[in-house]
């Protein structure tokens, strides 16, 4: 040690004393200053905690993580101050002390997210360092890194500390928010020493400069601007802008030397904003389904003259950057969008398959719901779609927003997504064309704030990538002009510029109708003259004129309703009400009065069912209306619209009568677009519970919510239909107090509760927007009754208090109540107890709440409810009643002492409840030493409280102490047992909690991998209850990976009997519940059946779950069951026709489905589906015949392309792949070039977006395209450097690390329930895995799918007993691979090339 020593510079010395000071651990050991590179920091860290698996769950990203900060301290190792004198280099003792660090986690989840973060925060300081390993560096640069080395082993030091102290879930903040003084110091004196690093790298420069400048003929070279700025914890630098003339070798390399650094430092900056787009911009899906809606019923040409507008074609061509487009109610404005819309994306493809880098953006404002009437929401859709399209865009936000708090109000989303790309970005090739329709709809404040917003688009055109087109109504003309200080280019809608798109829509509509097609030509004629003519630009009034005239059935009495037709749309709607009040009988009026007030007030559109609530809350005898729905799609459709969850409207439910799987009804006639006649006698079934009902057109909902047009009647002794809107806002608050207050009126439809929820979630809404002043003297007494039993009565809180959160406690809304406890002397009306109470409260207004937060209190400690939410809740009252209430999301209680003055505020008994609801908030807190304190404090005073042992053992799996959680829990088990026995009328609660106990116990073996211990407690959970899911997948899990095929098979088959009270099976249940083709699930039962001779058995169980789904309305995972029985059917079966059948049907039903919704992957997985087998008969057949012709149509048709030039535009959908690969066979190579190229370019915008999660993604993806496209050498370089990267870890340097992969090497390793996302499957019998592709032969004509050698064999000799692939086909083998690689490296023609310079080469031959 004295040799060593001497050779330790005193700085060094230094550090390893103050490390052993307070870890108690030598850092000069032997063993750990072997350590000299960051591989064998890795591999050190992995042999002494790979036995922990909480360290395995995280290792792939604790890896990652390290990398990047640890690297750089490798590179600079040697270039320290002394470092030349010493036996070792100093980076060993960094990487020594972050071996200590890392040992303290203890396999603690925590612990490892802790140094996690910290690694994290490190990086920041240390990524630059890595530049100086390139270029000599001077003695006082030297120096300055040998302090940054120190200044690392001193925070690792203090980390340990803290980690071995138990401040874990203090230590995991304190980098961020400086809460450990200790590491907080420490890292403030690590930003300083950058910032000196800083300031040194600046002065060398230009020094180097300098000196270059005298000793280089003819060069003239000035350092424009060095400005390195350190942000907080993160460094970004800005402008190195070095102007040359002439340069020599040594220049040259100094420049590029400094571009890379920059480079590096931003690659690692942007490493930070690993957040994925969605989870910061929170789209909503409301666009695409109002624009597939519109378009779906616009006829075709419809809108065609604006694109020949003078001011249209300027603003296409960027004359001016914002068009305003204005027109009335009803004149199809949307019809317009949708054309402008559709013109757009025609001259500009979206998708990362074109070149062009200019967006099509667009919002559909709805006043029928809060979502779709936000502007914050719109710019965030509007953003999104922007990412879908453009990668440079895409990487801007993940840059600049690091949560969705940074784009939440409209100011900060408007300057982050929009104005700091387009708008202040030199040399941008990125553009984008934003359509908002229907502003007039959207927030009256959220408009005005937006519109000047936006005035930055006139001081900025020459340089803005925005044009921004605005529809809506001519009201707002004037708020725009006044927003932009200067009249804005507009285009009016007029009857005249859209007369011949409602001529070609009443002649469609005509067509389509079943009455009006067969009446004679000569009224047809009649009524495209007369509603043409009447129609005054409106579609909307042609729309309800059509609807009138399909109720007549005679010549006379249509001719006279087109003579009597009223002019305007308020009158027009006034005569339907008018003929409504005729024709309605008996409660009908009251029905349809009751429907059009909910949807008109209501606050989000209603679900079918909660309208069925309504009318039989409504009526004398509690049973409504019979078939509701049937009347709002038929006799109610001039004013109702109803939205599926599978998107199917009234014409597709028409059209697809018999979309049951193996009907042989025929090809359904296409139905021309225009009106939709509904008067046949389709019998809807929609599922109530998400069935979403609203009004028709936004002019509608105008004309119900305003005031003056009240309700309409055709005369004396006639009802009165329509809507006072003032009465209808005071009916629906008072009809949701009522349900919150009135036991019996929810017991009257006790049968369809489904408007509880409602009532629950919106009461305050109505409650904000009824007025005192317009409501009836009674009404305000009984909602100010209704309001004094909710806030003073506990026995009325139970229905409503545990749906409010912390945010419910400010002053507005005890103003809100107030205004109507206080409203005149209404006071004078209510019982004395009632008026004594509101004046008990007048003084001190917070107290009106103080009931409610004693009984969430109570509820708390006594009883409890969601402990952590009513800590909470009850803590916002606190302080509101102190006088500070909360007006942000709350940042306190963070100490243990916070919470329990919390709790002791409500006063109550100290009981066994009490300390165990307090323990359960110091467990979520992670406080796991004060909640151990409560839960013992809690068995104490009653030892037969097993719910405190259960919290105790739920404490011990937080903290993966299984061996010490299973004891307890089979106390818990033997306990519950017991009392099962003495209280048999609580059975049903008692098993629950049993499965609960025994789910756990299964858990804590299944971790331990003990799996027999596991599969037995999951059995006794499922015996306790059967109908667990979760349960009876674990259950499959342990079956086949212990090959126990029959198991399975038996325990499906004791599945087959009818749940209590309904009318299907748990076997149905359980395939609603697992309806997808890709998971477990289906693969292990399918596997299983095959093994056992039962696939009949199993077809037949799908069967009967997609019958029993269609019946109880579950139409998606009726959708998704299909798929998986055409899988069965074409795969096991050899029933090509029925697989095709349902593939095509499923095709055809669900065409307008997009793809990010549930039904839109069922298309695109059919879309495969038939691209594979329409492939393989193309193949087979005669090359050149006619069958081999219609089956490549069919496979074009499929792509949405017709391909003739490299410049076609080629859709991405997989099937194009496969396309290529036809077209590559058939010699034509330009075309297969065209299908194949946007892959390429996708996969590669892939590999260098910010998202390593979908690295994977990319890889696999190229692979596809490269065996279809016959490039052997990059495909199985992608798989061999993939099996590679699977048992690596991946360096943090470059492009080319491998992220997306599991963080489990073995598949020994069972504490992942999916499958190691690494491994390789056999698509043969066997369905074997594989840990990588190395002897996998892949097919090179059937799109990803590959066999092991012995199914490969099978397949061969045609004794494969599954109908997949062909005999007929070529394989590619992966070989082994012939030299060793590491992660980042792939081997291409026999050489290992780096993945940046890979990708590089392939940009260059695909020309992406």
């Amino acid at each position: 040690m004295s040799g060593r020593e001497s050779q330790i510079p005193n700085i060094y010395k230094t550090a390893i004393r103050r490390f052993e000071e307070v870890t108690g651990k030598k850092l000069d050991d032997p063993d750990l200053l072997k350590i000299a590179t960051v591989d064998d920091l890795k591999k050190e860290v992995d042999k002494r905690n790979d036995k922990f698996s909480k360290f395995r769950d995280k290792r792939h990203a604790f890896f990652n993580v390290l990398d990047i900060a640890m690297k750089p301290i490798e590179l600079v190792g040697n270039l320290a101050a002394g470092a030349a004198s010493m036996a070792f280099p100093p980076s060993s003792l960094v990487f020594g002390a972050a071996m200590y660090l890392i040992g303290a986690a203890k396999n603690t989840s925590a612990s490892y997210d802790a140094i996690q973060d910290l690694m994290g925060t490190l990086k920041d300081f240390t990524t630059r360092l890595r530049v100086y390993a390139r270029e000599e560096i001077s003695k006082e640069l030297s120096e300055k890194l040998t302090e940054v080395l120190t200044a690392l082993i001193e925070i690792f030091a203090l980390s340990r500390k803290a980690i071995k102290e138990g401040r874990i879930f203090k230590f995991a903040k304190n980098v961020f928010l400086g809460n450990d003084d200790g590491v907080q110091q420490a890292v403030g004196r690590l930003a300083k020493l950058t910032e000196g690093e800083d300031r040194l790298v600046g002065a060398d420069t230009l020094t180097e400069a300098k000196r270059i400048g005298r000793t280089v003929d003819g060069v003239s070279m000035t350092v424009k601007e060095t400005n390195v700025t350190v942000r907080g914890m993160g460094m970004t630098v800005s402008h190195v802008d070095i102007g040359v003339t002439e340069l020599n070798e040594k220049v040259t390399n100094m420049m590029l030397t400094m571009d890379e650094s920059k480079a590096e430092v931003k690659e690692e900056r942007d490493k930070k904003h690993q957040d994925s787009i969605k989870k910061t911009l929170r789209p909503s899906v409301s666009a695409q389904d109002w624009y597939d809606k519109i378009n779906k019923t616009r006829v075709p040409g419809t809108g065609d003259w604006v694109r020949d507008e003078g001011l249209f074609k300027s603003w296409v061509g960027r004359a001016f950057p914002v068009l305003w487009v204005s027109g009335t109610p009803g004149a199809g404005k949307s019809y317009l969008s949708s054309n402008i819309i559709t013109y757009l994306r025609e001259q500009y493809p979206q998708g990362t398959q074109h070149p062009s880098h200019t967006s099509v953006a667009y919002y559909f404002f709805k006043d029928g719901n809060p979502k779709t009437r936000s502007f914050g929401q719109a710019l965030r859709d509007v953003a999104y779609q922007i990412c879908q399209n453009d990668p440079v865009y895409t990487k801007h936000v993940t840059t600049q927003c690091d949560s969705p708090e940074e784009v939440d109000s409209l100011e900060s989303a408007w300057r982050s997504l929009f104005v700091g790309f387009f708008l202040r970005s030199n040399g941008l090739d990125s553009s984008v064309y934003i359509l908002l329709d229907g502003i007039d709809e959207a927030y009256d404040a959220e408009r005005q704030t937006f519109l000047g917003l936006i005035k930055d688009l006139g001081e900025k055109s020459n340089r803005s990538g925005i044009q921004l087109i605005m529809v809506g109504r001519p009201q707002l003309t004037d708020e725009i002009s006044e927003a932009f200080e200067a009249e804005i280019p507009t285009i009016h809608v007029t009857s005249v510029k859209n007369s011949e798109d409602i001529v070609h829509y009443i002649q469609s509509s005509i067509s389509k109708s079943t009455i009006l097609k067969r009446v004679p030509t000569e009224i047809q004629t009649e009524i495209v003259d007369k509603l043409s003519r009447g129609a005054q630009g409106m579609f909307l009034w042609v729309d309800l004129m059509l609807k009138e005239l399909m109720k007549k059935r005679t010549p006379a009495t249509l001719r006279k309703s087109l003579h009597e037709a009223p002019k305007g749309l308020s009158e027009m709607l006034r005569h339907v009400l008018e003929g409504f009040s005729l024709t309605l009988t008996d409660e009908d009026p009251n029905y349809l009065n009751e429907l059009l007030a909910w949807t008109a007030c209501a606050q989000r559109p209603l679900k079918l069912g909660e309208l069925d609530t309504v009318l039989k809350l409504k009526s004398d005898d509690g049973e409504g209306m019979f078939y509701l729905e049937g009347m709002l799609r038929k006799q109610y459709a001039s004013f109702f619209s109803l939205i599926r969850e599978d998107g199917l409207s009234t014409a597709d439910l028409q059209n697809f009568r018999g979309i049951l799987v193996g009907s042989d009804s025929g090809e359904e006639e296409e139905a021309e677009e225009g009106y939709d006649d509904i008067e046949n006698a389709t019998d809807f079934h929609s599922n109530p519970s998400t069935t979403e009902v609203t009004l028709s057109h936004a002019s509608i909902g105008d004309f119900f919510r305003d005031p003056t047009q009240g309700k309409v009647s055709a005369g004396d002794n006639y009802p009165t239909i329509g809507v006072n809107f003032n009465e209808a806002e005071t009916s629906v608050l008072k009809t949701c107090l009522n349900l919150l207050c009135d036991e019996g009126l929810r017991e009257k439809a006790k049968e369809s509760p489904s408007l509880l929820p409602y009532a629950i979630n919106s009461w305050w809404h109505h409650l904000r927007t009824a007025d005192p002043p317009k409501a009836s003297r009674d009404d305000c007494r009984e909602i100010a009754g209704l309001l004094v039993k909710m806030f003073k009565s506990e026995l009325f809180m139970k229905s409503w208090a545990g749906s409010i959160s912390w945010s419910f406690f400010i002053d507005d809304n005890v103003k809100m109540v107030r205004r109507w406890l206080d409203y005149k002397d209404i006071r004078d009306d209510l019982p004395t107890e009632d008026k004594e109470w509101i004046q008990s409260t007048a003084e001190a207004p917070a107290n009106t709440f103080l009931s409610l937060a004693r009984y969430v209190a109570q509820k708390w400690l006594c009883d409890m409810w969601i402990p952590h939410n009513c800590c909470w809740v009850v803590y916002a009252f606190i302080n509101l009643q102190k006088g500070t209430p909360l007006s942000e999301p709350p940042s306190g209680l963070n100490t243990a002492q916070e919470i329990l003055d919390v709790a002791e505020w409500a006063q109550l008994e100290k009981t066994s409840m009490w300390h165990r609801g307090l323990g359960v908030v110091f467990r979520d807190l992670e406080m796991y030493d004060d909640a151990l304190v409560h839960f013992n404090k809690s068995l104490e005073t009653d030892d037969t409280a097993w719910l405190a042992r259960s919290g105790i053992a739920k404490l011990h799996m937080f903290k993966t102490e299984f061996n010490q959680a299973i004891p307890l829990d089979k106390i818990n088990e033997e306990f519950l047992q017991k009392l099962l026995v003495t209280k048999p009328g609580d059975s049903r609660q008692i098993k629950a909690s049993l499965h609960a106990v025994q789910e756990r116990i299964s858990q804590c073996y299944y971790s331990l991998e003990d799996h027999k211990a596991a599969l037995e407690y999951r059995q006794r959970a499922l015996s306790n209850h059967r109908r667990c899911d979760d349960c009876i997948c674990v259950c499959l899990d342990i079956f086949t990976e212990e090959e126990r095929y029959q198991d399975i098979v038996d325990m499906l088959k004791g599945m087959e009997d009818n749940i209590p009270g309904q009318e299907y099976s748990l076997l149905t249940e359980s395939l609603w519940q697992n309806p997808y083709s890709d998971w477990d699930f289906f693969v292990q039962v399918v596997r299983a059946s095959h093994e056992t001779n039962q696939v009949p058995f199993l077809s037949d169980a799908y069967c009967s779950a997609i019958a029993a789904a269609k019946k109880e309305l579950k139409m998606v995972a009726a959708g998704w069951l299909e798929m998986c029985l055409a899988w069965i059917s074409y795969t096991y079966n050899h029933d090509e026709e029925r697989a095709i059948h349902i593939w095509e049907k499923i095709m055809k039903t669900f065409s307008a489905s997009k793809v990010e919704t549930e039904m839109g992957g069922a298309k695109v997985k059919a879309s495969i589906c038939l691209a594979r087998h329409w492939f393989q008969v193309a193949q087979e057949a005669e090359k050149g015949s006619l069958l081999a012709q219609k089956y490549v149509d069919k496979l074009e048709r499929l792509t949405k392309s017709k391909v003739q030039t490299t410049s076609a535009f080629i859709s991405t959908n997989t099937s194009s792949i496969i396309l290529g690969l036809w077209y590559r066979l058939d010699g034509r190579l330009e075309e297969a070039r065209a299908c194949f190229q946007p892959h390429v370019k996708e996969a590669l915008q892939i590999l260098s977006d910010d998202d390593p999660e979908n690295d994977k993604e990319g890889y696999f993806k190229l692979a596809a395209v490269f065996i279809a496209a016959g490039d052997d050498e990059n495909s199985i370089a992608i798989l061999q450097a993939m099996g590679v990267w699977e048992n690596q870890k991946p360096e943090g340097e470059g492009e080319g690390k491998e992220e997306g992969e599991s963080d489990e090497d073995s598949d020994e390793d069972s504490d992942e329930e999916d499958e190691d996302p690494g491994a390789c499957s056999c698509d043969g019998p066997c369905c074997r895995s594989f840990p990588t592709y190395v002897g996998i032969a892949i097919c090179r004509y059937c799109f990803d799918v590959g066999f092991c050698d012995a199914c490969l064999k099978m397949l061969k000799e045609g004794n494969m007993p599954l109908k997949v692939c062909s005999p007929k086909h070529e394989w590619l083998v992966i070989p082994p691979l012939e030299k060793e690689i590491g992660v980042g490296q792939l081997v291409v023609d026999g050489n290992a090339v780096g993945l940046d310079d890979w990708k590089k080469e392939l940009k260059k031959k695909w020309q992406v």
